[in-house]
């Protein structure tokens, strides 16, 4: 990945971003912060929550599962484990973490904003 093509991704990252902090702020503006809204946004932190545990688990295991030897028999595993590979993915993933739980949280506030 090229330098150009990380700033573009920075960028786009900061717009969602933006998106999503304008999002919660009108339709708390809007809603006046009443119990419904409330409620939405307590279901969205829960919901993200457990996202963020499920995708932390699914890491922890193939972290662990991939140091095994008969696990490392599958090719994907294989590749993945090797340092040289191992590091870049877990940079990336703790680079764009906050990102992705921020823009999970955005659609659960517009899902349960619709459904509640």
């Amino acid at each position: 990945m090229n330098e150009f093509t990380r700033m573009l991704a920075m960028f786009a990252l900061a717009a969602v971003s933006l998106f999503a902090a304008k999002y919660e702020d009108s339709r708390r503006r809007a809603n006046q912060n009443d119990e419904r809204w409330q409620a939405v946004t307590a279901k969205a932190d829960a919901l993200t929550l457990h996202a963020i545990m499920i995708v932390a688990v699914a890491v922890m295991a193939l972290l662990t599962l991939g140091s095994f030897g008969f696990v490392q028999r599958i090719g994907l595993i294989h590749q993945w484990s090797q340092a040289q590979q191992l590091l870049p993915i877990l940079f990336g993933l703790l680079y764009l973490a906050p990102f992705a739980i921020f823009a999970f949280r955005t659609w659960a506030l517009m899902h349960f904003d619709k459904t509640l």
